[in-house]
């Protein structure tokens, strides 16, 4: 192989996103024109996207040509009971099979059983809704490999008008639409559990059987987690997080919250005592500590797994002079390995 090639890693990428509850059936067409995608969280993988982990790139053999189409895909997350929704919406203008080898368009999802945090090469899980069929205008073939527990996912794709695959005769394609059901209790998970996985969205451009050029066809993954689930391989060996959650995406329904936060202190100025308020959308490990102007800490709060939920303490400062404190949250998930952290800390101040 040669010519240019980039890779990219950020690390910066959130490490967890919430599958809110919906009561809805999805109809597995591809086309995420269910009520619930509207409101569901995402993330948005492709280059120069802030909420994806990282990127490769390939110029097969002409250096000086560029990654043309650098498409975009926003990958949704919901769910009902433990069966998990996935829908990814791409902009792709050049939807096709990589016609030299066996990669295409789509979405490539690694999974995970509970509890086993780093599987060995011979037990990763495969879950593939992938452009494979290179004939014009077909859609994408859902493929699992033999770890897969049977019938535990299922995918389809929608190709809107505008878009025929694997050709480029038509010009431009209008980008395409997957859904990925994941029957995530074959895997050992409950609603309320934060699953495990890894996303790669595959963007091969200009790469069917007629287009093909060394000189200027695209090969370039992005991912959110890891691209190959290889510990012998990738370095940063991390899969990213999805939490079943009990609450629906609904924006009326604030008997949850929807993310961390550390509200300010009430009252505030205060003598002697203040409330401190805090949210946590799922159960996590806490504690919130109070420091002086020195960075002494002072107070220990809360130590130890909370509830998802509002949350309130009080501080009593009698015992201390007048002045500025701080208070700090730090938050981490309560399940062993999982990533998924938050840090604040605000100011208040003590008048006598």
């Amino acid at each position: 192989m040669g010519g240019a090639e980039f890779r990219i890693l950020r690390l910066s990428d959130p490490p967890l996103k919430i599958a809110h509850k919906t009561d809805a059936t999805m109809t597995l067409d591809g086309k995420l024109d269910e009520a619930f995608w509207v409101n569901a969280e995402s993330i948005v993988v492709g280059k120069g996207s802030g909420s994806s982990t990282g990127g490769y790139y390939m110029q097969w053999n002409h250096p000086t040509n560029t990654y043309n189409d650098q498409s975009m895909a926003t990958v949704k997350f919901m769910h009902n009971g433990t069966d998990l929704y996935i829908g990814v919406q791409s902009n792709d203008k050049s939807v096709c099979k990589w016609s030299p080898g066996w990669e295409a368009d789509g979405l490539f999802l690694w999974m995970t059983n509970k509890d086993e945090y780093l599987p060995a090469p011979d037990r990763r899980m495969e879950i593939k809704n992938m452009y494979f069929n290179p004939t014009i205008g077909a859609g994408s073939v859902f493929e699992v490999n033999h770890n897969v527990p049977t019938g535990a996912a299922d995918g389809k794709s929608f190709e809107p008008v505008g878009t025929v695959t694997h050709t480029e005769l038509g010009g431009p394609d209008a980008g395409y639409s997957l859904e990925v059901l994941v029957k995530t209790d074959l895997f050992g998970y409950a609603v309320g559990d934060t699953v495990r996985l890894g996303v790669v969205i595959w963007d091969l451009d200009y790469a069917d059987a007629v287009a093909f050029s060394a000189d200027s066809s695209d090969y370039a993954p992005n991912w959110w987690g890891i691209q190959w689930a290889d510990r012998t391989f990738e370095k940063y060996y991390l899969f990213r997080n999805v939490h079943l959650s009990g609450r629906t995406s609904d924006v009326e329904d604030n008997s949850q919250p929807f993310n961390f936060n550390l509200s300010q202190n009430y009252p505030n100025p205060f003598n002697p005592i203040t409330t401190i308020c805090y949210e946590l959308p799922y159960e996590s490990h806490v504690t919130l500590k109070i420091y002086n102007t020195l960075g002494q800490e002072l107070a220990t709060l809360v130590n130890g797994v909370e509830t998802a939920g509002k949350h309130e303490i009080r501080w009593d400062a009698s015992n201390k002079p007048s002045g500025v404190y701080f208070y700090k949250l730090v938050v981490s998930s309560a399940e062993p390995l999982t990533a998924g952290s938050y840090t604040s800390v605000k100011k208040m101040l003590l008048m006598r």
